[in-house]
């Protein structure tokens, strides 16, 4: 049992957290929803380096991170500017969400080595598909920098 103003505001989180999205009327949706949702905090709260809303959008590569995103202004420090850093409106919601005891709901619970895990594979897959050999066109290996002209780099 968690200590009273554990407890407190564990209870707070978890308010917040039913308020900041509407419920699908089909069970299939609010798998989903609810998947999306960890996806997305999970993902904000395991970051070393807070990531803009633009570039968790790229990362995670779903469509629904900017819907999700929005439903949680309350949680959510969510800059106009698309490029600027995402932040928690209070640091202990990460703890809240990565403590499977005090989360309390396993819908919401975030696992902090699967939520790394997805991270690391959605690196892979964003650079798999967006880095190239031969970047400069140079049609040719071995060339030093320095032998480039600084048009091409």
């Amino acid at each position: 049992m968690l200590p009273q103003p554990r407890r407190s505001i564990s209870t707070r989180f978890m308010l917040l957290c039913s308020s900041t999205r509407s419920i699908p009327t089909t069970r299939a949706k609010r798998e989903d929803q609810y998947r999306t949702l960890r996806y997305t905090l999970g993902s904000v709260v395991v970051l070393f380096s807070p990531f803009s809303a633009r570039s968790l959008s790229r990362l995670l590569h779903k469509q629904e991170v900017s819907q999700t995103l929005e439903d949680l202004l309350a949680i959510l420090d969510i800059a106009e500017d698309q490029t600027r850093p995402l932040r928690l409106h209070h640091p202990s919601f990460r703890y809240f969400l990565l403590d499977r005891d005090r989360c309390g709901d396993s819908k919401l619970w975030v696992d902090e080595k699967q939520a790394h895990r997805t991270l690391a594979d959605n690196c892979v897959r964003l650079m798999a598909n967006s880095l190239k050999q031969d970047i400069c066109s140079l049609d040719t290996y071995g060339v030093l920098v320095t032998n480039i002209d600084s048009s091409r780099v």
